[in-house]
């Protein structure tokens, strides 16, 4: 089994090309997907801020993919991953005040993502340059993010990916979803040459 992390910034598109994807892929291999579990978390997902929201978000991340795993598919890919919790918990971080008690809770949050990160055997993350995200800014998650929210996650992407010394390979979606599906499958098949 593989495992891969795909990530990318709200309005980016990683669920509808993933959706494509699956199909495609779905034709020769077994395909599991986790779609994101910030969507089930019962506590305020509003805010992003709060430590027992962002704990919930990586402990059912974690047990969905052990879950997941269980029945050994070819591929489980993962609609947003750690790297995405960790991006958004590590973004909130910058407008706190740095209390002790704070900084434990941080300190957890960071050696989850760094021992869980190393569970992934491939990095994508779907970019979009940010004339085509604010035409997409509309009907992506009610309005809740705007384009310097958005420009701050991608400087964060940036610098947790090059801080962990990920290896991610950027899928560009600035064109026709059809055009980058077949971007993603040229991926994961090029990167995945086992399946």
């Amino acid at each position: 089994m593989q495992k891969i992390s795909l990530s990318g910034l709200p309005g980016s598109g990683v669920s509808a090309l993933l959706a494509e994807t699956r199909k495609i892929l779905g034709l020769k291999h077994r395909i599991e997907t986790l779609d994101p579990v910030r969507a089930r978390n019962p506590f305020d997902a509003s805010s992003h801020s709060g430590f027992i929201s962002c704990f919930f978000d990586f402990s059912t991340q974690i047990n969905e993919e052990n879950v997941r795993s269980i029945s050994h598919p070819d591929l489980l890919v993962c609609n947003r991953s750690i790297l995405d919790h960790w991006v958004f918990w590590t973004r909130e971080m910058r407008s706190k005040t740095q209390t002790p008690q704070l900084l434990q809770k941080h300190e957890l949050i960071a050696h989850l993502s760094t021992y869980w990160m190393p569970s992934y055997d491939r990095f994508f993350l779907v970019r979009v340059d940010f004339s085509t995200l604010r035409d997409r800014l509309n009907p992506i998650a009610s309005g809740e993010y705007s384009l310097e929210d958005l420009r701050e996650y991608d400087e964060v992407y940036q610098q947790i990916i090059s801080e962990m010394g990920l290896k991610v390979v950027e899928i560009w979606n600035n064109g026709s979803i059809d055009e980058t599906t077949q971007k993603l499958v040229s991926a994961f098949s090029d990167a995945l040459p086992t399946l």
